[in-house]
């Protein structure tokens, strides 16, 4: 009965593990993968096995697409992980592609620790994520641009974060959730 239950989510989790891959040895998403990942994903909502009613892939898209795109504009992403959260809208609906977002936030921030203290880096991370919470906190007396703007003028940020990676463990964790099944 499981494996009834997880077969509709199998492509979804294919094409999460591939951009993973590709986004470790790249750190690029490919357009084609994030447009098959919407297209398949609204698609199968009008399946009778579909992980989501039509209305919630387009709304999950909608809802991953604007998550993506404010993390973008504020640098903590690239376009190919915009597009990668708005094709996992596509099949999760809102709620699943919330929830991703909120577990690969987890899952980035753990892997970014661990390098940084591999690394030596920690207490400049550690400086430079409290001079971005300083900036934010003051969003409305500098203005978003200008936030922004000096964040990046005074974080160095090494190699990025394949996003990928962190999307697919929150991913497959929260499928498994659906499904029922608890760590």
């Amino acid at each position: 009965m499981f494996r009834m239950t997880l077969l509709p989510f199998a492509p979804l989790m294919i094409a999460l593990v591939w951009a993973a891959f590709v986004d470790v040895r790249t750190r690029r998403i490919r357009n084609e993968l994030t447009l098959a990942l919407v297209v398949t994903g609204f698609l199968q909502s009008f399946s009778t096995v579909g992980t989501t009613t039509p209305m919630g892939s387009g709304v999950g898209l909608l809802v991953g697409f604007g998550i993506g795109l404010a993390m973008l504009l504020l640098g903590g992403m690239g376009g190919g992980d915009v597009k990668l959260l708005a094709g996992v809208g596509a099949w999760m609906g809102p709620w699943g592609v919330t929830y991703t977002v909120l577990g690969a936030a987890i899952v980035g921030m753990i892997f970014v620790l661990v390098n940084a203290t591999r690394d030596g880096t920690l207490k400049r991370l550690l400086s430079s994520t409290m001079l971005l919470v300083a900036n934010t906190m003051q969003i409305g007396q500098i203005g978003v641009m200008e936030a922004v703007e000096s964040s990046r003028a005074h974080v160095s940020v090494g190699r990025p974060l394949p996003y990928a990676v962190p999307v697919l463990v929150s991913a497959t964790f929260v499928v498994l959730m659906q499904l029922g099944v608890r760590p």
